[in-house]
């Protein structure tokens, strides 16, 4: 996400504590960086700012990354950046979202319509005539119904998931899918697909 603040709305001074959020606009994305200098726009960079779980730690951050805290800071005129400790990572994760991509798929706004992926199935599929399987992807579901209470286990869902991409091969639209499920969750800051 790139944010565009008007130098005149960006707080200085007695204006320490306040975010320049009131200053943000979108409306200069056409512009070149020499045309924003020229007219007094800064231009700031935050990567994949999240939404749906950000009210978690306003008080702290003016925006949030999956991996990054953004707060201002008046005395450098720029955002202070804080990696953010694993704990803190793991509670803004989508652990509800990232099972519904998985077991029913993606909802697609822009064209209104339901992304479905065979995921679930083949995993489903395999599961119902191998023992080994079973038991991965029933530990699987458990650590995931875990985790969207509250009670992740970050070792157990790696180790699960594992086990089931060792006993059961997708294709490689639905790996595509599955890392981009774990990407967009924010599942990808705690577990690896593996190699």
């Amino acid at each position: 996400m790139i944010l565009y603040f008007d130098e005149a709305q960006i707080p200085v001074g007695t204006e320490a504590n306040r975010s320049p959020v009131a200053g943000l606009s979108t409306e200069h994305s056409g512009k070149t960086d020499e045309q924003l200098a020229a007219a007094g726009i800064r231009k700031f960079e935050i990567p994949d700012v999240i939404n749906h779980r950000s009210n978690m730690y306003m008080d702290e951050y003016d925006y949030l990354t999956w991996t990054h805290g953004y707060k201002w800071n008046v005395g450098i005129g720029s955002f202070e950046i804080t990696e953010l400790p694993e704990d803190q990572r793991v509670k803004l994760i989508d652990f509800k979202l990232f099972w519904e991509y998985i077991s029913v798929g993606k909802y697609d706004h822009q064209n209104d319509q339901l992304v479905t992926n065979t995921i679930y199935q083949t995993i489903r599929n395999a599961s119902k005539t191998d023992l080994p399987t079973n038991v991965a992807v029933t530990e699987f579901i458990s650590e995931i119904i875990n985790a969207r209470i509250g009670y992740p286990n970050i070792s157990r869902i790696q180790s699960s998931l594992n086990e089931i991409l060792s006993l059961v091969t997708l294709s490689s639209d639905d790996l595509t899918k599955l890392q981009s499920y774990m990407t967009e969750t924010g599942v990808s800051t705690i577990i690896n697909l593996p190699s």
